[in-house]
């Protein structure tokens, strides 16, 4: 199950155009333990408010936001909507000294690279994944069918 979260319908559906050439989206790693419900994360608008919530974010060893600049976006005519793929994300060596057990895969949107804080970033979309770190890589493997999908209503 993913979350798509009531901020993202706007941005996603009528700024139909994301992700443009400058824009940068962000992956964040939830862990597990105090992972608040898909309806409770669907209504936070920024990320700094989802992390003030009962939701921790990943700590383990080696961890770090991963910056998503290779999105691919697309169009499909023929079923009426856009397509947005990147590549896999691996986390070289994560945990092994700490390790987390992870419960979500957070996707931002960071509007000002380099300058924007938490405040500023916006959660998208949240998918459920099931890790537990223990010193190997970690590598959350992007569907063959892309990232995202943002239909066009009423086409």
């Amino acid at each position: 199950m993913s979350t798509t979260f009531q901020v993202s319908r706007t941005r996603l559906g009528w700024y139909g155009d994301l992700p443009g050439t400058s824009d940068v989206w962000l992956a964040i790693l939830l862990q597990n333990t105090g992972l608040e419900a898909d309806g409770v994360l669907a209504d936070y608008a920024s990320v700094s408010t989802l992390l003030a919530g009962a939701s921790d974010e990943a700590t383990f060893t080696n961890y770090a936001r991963k910056q998503i600049s290779s999105l691919t976006p697309s169009s499909d005519n023929t079923n009426n909507r856009n397509l947005v793929d990147t590549p896999d994300l691996t986390w070289t060596l994560a945990g092994g000294t700490t390790n987390n057990t992870l419960g979500k895969f957070l996707l931002a949107y960071d509007p000002a690279p380099g300058t924007s804080t938490d405040v500023d970033r916006v959660p998208l979309l949240a998918f459920n994944i099931f890790a537990i770190t223990d010193g190997n890589d970690l590598t959350v493997r992007i569907h063959a069918d892309g990232l995202v999908r943002v239909y066009t209503p009423g086409v």
